[in-house]
């Protein structure tokens, strides 16, 4: 692989340097020495942008230092590079702490709170109580153990197929339309997986020993305190977390399993296995009808047909080469969007394999990346980017709002994509409470040993919801599902009009400087949008007589003009029972209630 310095239209790259620990430590006494100069808030305000400046300095170089790790992990100058940095870390991250906490108590606070806004402030006191000098080793060693797992994975590769194929390569064989194949497909990469368990199950068991030994040195009970202050989970916690988990319990689990029933049913499945789980809505492959750089071209054409702005963009993107998204040995697995603040360009690194999840994939991190790009202005680092969580309601918006425009790539098959990109949204949320779950066992247990961690995810598989789940298969109740559809095309609908409410917020949010992180200019439209919706169909999942009228009533309605889905390419509603996943009422009825 070529060095990223030398990649087209990317020269700037090696540009972006950090000063040594010395340089950055003056600097930030001078900034310190001259807040004892004066309490007003001019001069806070002043020592603040200068502050600023050194942490888009700092984070620039860092960011670009990871992506070069994350692009080739056996190239021994990316790997002392990311070492190096790992180091560093704990060093910057106590000049850090130190600038919070000054600005946490000046007596100029609320002048400040004023002009850079409140929400700044509640995430500075949430980073502070993670960083002591005595855990710094500890830091060090963390980042170590991360280390060790990327390479790890990265270097696996397993024979497929008459090739030796890195994990990621796997992919178009674990949604291939003969079972048989798929089964094999898992088979091997999970055989990779159980290769190297014992070094796996090893560095989990230092990295949770460490991790628990930083927590009660920071005088936390657990690790989970201090992962959610390190996550910057302000305004919510562990009990609000655990309720969410709850009710996807309670009204997802339920409604997955008649998923995987009726499509399981469908497809003549005997037993719906989690290999099936890629084809189950589709009953074969689909993938784009073009290679990498068609693919890329038709994500030019569909961002400029959803906005123009979004075709601005992506043009930056593109243009800039600010992605790589090419599939290689030694490359990190996964995907992520990262920014460079001093350039204000953000940059994707995915892997394509050529399935269709290069076309979602491109789509969730382009809208991380939008994101990024329409804050670039934003008055402090800290707003560049939203929390954890909140910045995945950019992302995966921009998988749904692309909807529309998937016939540039799938053509005749985009009907199908849409069905499985829901179907996979579906199922993942009991997955990824269950591993939420998990991971509040493992850190709830620090001394645990790898086999008793082992029993503590069988235990979560077989929680009452979640065996549910696990244990479906085709039955009569499945099948007595499809006289449901409808209830899914009204779901779909909530959901395509909730993303573009979200999209057009979130873009009069940055024109008007407000912070990606405040809900407040998400709520709104999308309330306005959801009663709209209510108005013109009736509450999803209402009454048995309110569901006869509205039938009754659309039915007229389809005798004079076709009925159109809002944000879809014009064509007329099926109505025929397997043309749509079905949404069973007690689902829908919560849709609506949200």
């Amino acid at each position: 692989m070529p060095s990223v310095a030398k990649m087209r239209g990317m020269q700037w790259m090696v540009e972006i340097s950090a000063p040594s620990n010395d340089v950055f430590s003056e600097r930030y006494a001078r900034i310190a020495a001259g807040l004892e100069a004066s309490p007003s808030v001019a001069n806070w305000r002043a020592a603040f942008e200068d502050w600023d400046d050194l942490r888009r300095t700092w984070k620039s170089w860092s960011n670009l230092t990871r992506l070069r790790y994350s692009q080739d992990t056996r190239r021994d100058d990316y790997r002392d590079a990311q070492a190096a940095l790992d180091k560093r870390t704990p060093h910057m991250t106590a000049l850090d702490t130190a600038m919070k906490q000054r600005f946490l108590t000046s007596t100029a606070r609320r002048g400040l709170e004023e002009d850079l806004g409140a929400h700044a402030f509640a995430l500075w006191d949430s980073d502070v109580a993670t960083f002591d000098e005595r855990i710094s080793n500890d830091l060090v060693r963390e980042a170590e153990l991360a280390r060790e797992y990327t390479e790890l994975l990265a270097a696996a590769t397993v024979p497929f197929a008459g090739e030796d194929r890195s994990l990621g390569a796997l992919g178009p064989f674990l949604q291939d339309g003969d079972r048989d194949v798929r089964h094999a497909a898992e088979r091997a990469r999970w055989t990779a997986y159980a290769e190297r368990a014992e070094r796996l199950d090893d560095i989990f068991s230092q990295l949770v020993t460490v991790r628990d030994r930083m927590a009660k040195t920071l005088g936390f009970a657990s690790y989970i305190e201090l992962g959610y202050k390190r996550m910057r989970r302000v305004g919510y916690d562990a009990a609000d977390v655990a309720r969410y988990r709850d009710e996807v319990a309670r009204v997802v689990v339920p409604f997955a399993t008649q998923l995987i029933a009726r499509l399981g049913a469908d497809a003549g499945c005997d037993r719906v296995r989690f290999w099936d789980e890629g084809s189950l809505a589709v009953g074969g492959p689909i993938v784009p009808k073009g290679d990498r750089a068609w693919t890329l071209a038709r994500t030019r054409e569909a961002l400029a047909a959803i906005d123009p702005t979004l075709g601005e963009f992506v043009d930056v993107i593109l243009d800039r080469e600010l992605f790589d998204v090419d599939n290689r040995p030694g490359k990190a697995l996964g995907a992520y969007c990262t920014i460079f603040p001093t350039r204000k360009v953000p940059f994707v690194f995915a892997n394509f394999n050529g399935t269709r999840a290069d076309v979602r994939t491109m789509m969730h991190e382009l809208g991380h990346a939008f994101q990024a790009y329409r804050s670039r202005d934003k008055v402090a680092v800290d707003y560049l980017t939203p929390t954890l969580e909140s910045a995945e309601i950019h992302s995966m918006s921009l998988e749904y709002l692309s909807w529309p425009h998937m016939e540039k790539f799938f053509g005749g098959d985009a009907d199908s994509y849409r069905r499985e990109h829901l179907l996979e949204a579906m199922l993942f949320l009991p997955y990824g409470v269950a591993v939420d779950h998990f991971q509040h066992l493992v850190y709830g247990n620090p001394s645990a040993t790898p086999a008793e961690r082992h029993e503590m995810w069988r235990e979560v598989e077989t929680l009452p919801a979640v065996a549910r789940l696990r244990r479906s298969r085709p039955s009569a109740q499945g099948c007595r599902l499809a006289g449901k559809a409808a209830y899914l095309r009204r779901a779909v609908l909530l959901h395509r009009l909730h993303a573009r409410a979200v999209l057009r917020a979130a873009v009069l949010g940055a024109r008007e400087g407000r912070s990606r992180g405040d809900a407040r200019c998400l709520r709104d439209p999308v309330r306005s949008r959801r009663r709209s919706v209510v108005r013109r169909f009736g509450a999803v999942g209402g009454s048995a007589q309110s569901i006869r009228s509205g039938r009754a009533r659309r039915r007229r309605q389809r005798r004079s003009r076709s009925v159109l889905i809002a944000g879809s390419p014009p064509a007329t509603v099926e109505t025929t029972r397997t043309s749509a996943i079905p949404l069973p009422r007690s689902a829908s009825a919560s849709v609506a209630a949200k």
